[in-house]
C-alpha cells in the first residue's frame, strides 16, 4: 500500500499520515520529504514528524530534501538523502 501525503504537507496531515502507516501490517517504511513555508518553526515541526513516527513504531524512515534530515534523525531509524534521485 501507498499513502500520498506530498501535496501541501504540514505537521498534522504528516502525524496524521503516521498514525495510520503505523496501523497497517508488515515492515512499514515512511519517505519524506520537506514541509514548506515554516518558517522558523521549520526544523521544529520536522522533528516532532520524526518523533511521532519513532512513538508509532515506524520500521524504517527515508528523507529526502534539505529540512527533512530532521525528520529521519529524530525517528532513530532513519536515512537522509541531501538530493532526489535522477
Amino acid at each position: 500500500m501507498l499513502l500520498d501525503d506530498s501535496y501541501n504537507a504540514n505537521v498534522g496531515s504528516m502525524t496524521a499520515a503516521v498514525q495510520v502507516l503505523a496501523e497497517m501490517p508488515g515492515y512499514r517504511v515512511l519517505v519524506v520529504g520537506d514541509m514548506a513555508e515554516l518558517g522558523a518553526e521549520s526544523e521544529a515541526c520536522h522533528v516532532q514528524v520524526g518523533e511521532a513516527a519513532k512513538a508509532a513504531g515506524i520500521d524504517r524512515v527515508l528523507s529526502v530534501g534539505k529540512q527533512s534530515h530532521a525528520i529521519s534523525t529524530a525517528s532513530g531509524v532513519g536515512e537522509h538523502f541531501a538530493e532526489k534521485l535522477r
